[in-house]
């Protein structure tokens, strides 16, 4: 029971120290304040060195005391202890904004120091759209049936996410490298042997592919110091497709003159008919909301395939498609308008600038 009472007791103590502790060393920063504003500079160090040692003061408090003690530094002539000092300030408080109200020697100070995050690490995830374009020299597609009527379009909204990589090139720059898990869908419809209101079949295709890619982009901020700030960036994206799933419906609509069953097919098989390596170049823009020590981007980006998508002399590998489905593939690129979120923390160490 003793011993119980005993840790009580101790509890208790140290809870009512704390707060007069953070409350002793607040008075003693108001108190070092009012010195500094009347030029005497010699008891400063003793009034705040002994809670910033012991950590009596708040974070808010604390960045106040480093300022201080460096503008007093400052105005003593040892920059040493300045240097050490506005780092030490910089620690605490990385996203400070100077004022107007700074002192001039302060700010010059402040301004050889390199403040912008060296990196920042996040989380991304969004969907997509994609629209296939036909390529020129699709020449034995379905899509050269001049008496067909067809269409390509999203095949609803595909998911992305990803893991994400910042470097800060300066307070405007940076390059980011992203890793990503990313679905590409597309749909086809085509109505075959069309005559006025009389139609033989109609075709469905739904293709879902599961790319992992490596987007690499150039971002530039318009505004850095504000809370909300626009963005535009380019970029090119390499990818890796993993694997793909193609789903095709052929429909007889008008069953007066032919007794065909509708047919229906899955398959993974035209991985083998597919470049599966891939890159897109793309443009982006976005807006960055800024929140302690990361930020919050809503972006936008249209991205744009370099290669067919489809391995040269494959598309009529497949006869079941062609004979049954009366499908051949077309070459074409799969362009995607992407839209997601992402959030990044930043990680700042700041350093005298190199000249």
């Amino acid at each position: 029971m003793n011993y119980r009472f005993l840790l009580l007791f101790s509890l208790c103590l140290l809870v009512g120290f704390l707060p007069a502790q953070t409350n002793q060393c607040e008075s003693n920063l108001v108190e070092a304040q009012r010195l500094y504003r009347e030029g005497n500079l010699e008891q400063i160090d003793e009034l705040l060195l002994g809670c910033l040692s012991d950590d009596g003061f708040t974070k808010s408090n604390k960045a106040d005391a480093y300022k201080l003690l460096c503008l007093v530094s400052i105005y003593e002539d040892d920059r040493e202890k300045a240097v050490e000092y506005m780092k030490s300030f910089l620690y605490t408080d990385p996203e400070y904004n100077l004022s107007s109200t700074d002192e001039p020697e302060f700010v010059n100070l402040y301004e050889e120091f390199r403040t912008e995050p060296i990196f920042s690490l996040g989380i991304i995830a969004g969907g997509n759209w994609t629209f296939p374009s036909l390529l020129l020299n699709g020449k034995n597609g379905v899509h050269t049936f001049d008496e067909n009527s067809n269409n390509y379009s999203p095949g609803g909204v595909a998911f992305q996410f990803g893991v994400k990589f910042s470097k800060h090139l300066n307070k405007h720059l940076m390059l980011d490298v992203d890793f990503m898990y990313q679905q590409l869908k597309y749909l086809y419809n085509e109505q075959f042997f069309s005559e006025g209101a009389s139609n033989f079949t109609d075709l469905t295709v739904e293709e879902t592919q599961n790319w992992i890619s490596m987007p690499i982009r150039l971002a530039y901020d318009l505004n850095h110091e504000k809370t909300t700030s626009p963005y535009f960036a380019v970029g090119v994206t390499p990818g890796f497709l993993t694997s793909m799933e193609t789903s095709l419906t052929r429909d007889y609509l008008n069953t007066s003159y032919n007794e065909n069953a509708d047919i229906e097919a899955n398959t993974d098989d035209l991985l083998a008919h597919r470049n599966r390596f891939n890159t897109w170049g793309f443009l982006e823009s976005g807006i960055n909301v800024r929140i302690p020590h990361g930020s919050i981007c809503v972006s936008a980006r249209y991205s744009m395939a370099l290669l067919n998508q489809l391995k040269a002399n494959t598309k009529y590998n497949d006869h079941q498609f062609m004979y049954e489905f009366y499908y051949i593939e077309d070459d074409m690129r799969l362009n995607n308008l992407q839209v997601f979120v992402s959030y990044v923390y930043k990680i700042y160490k700041p350093i005298i600038k190199k000249k």
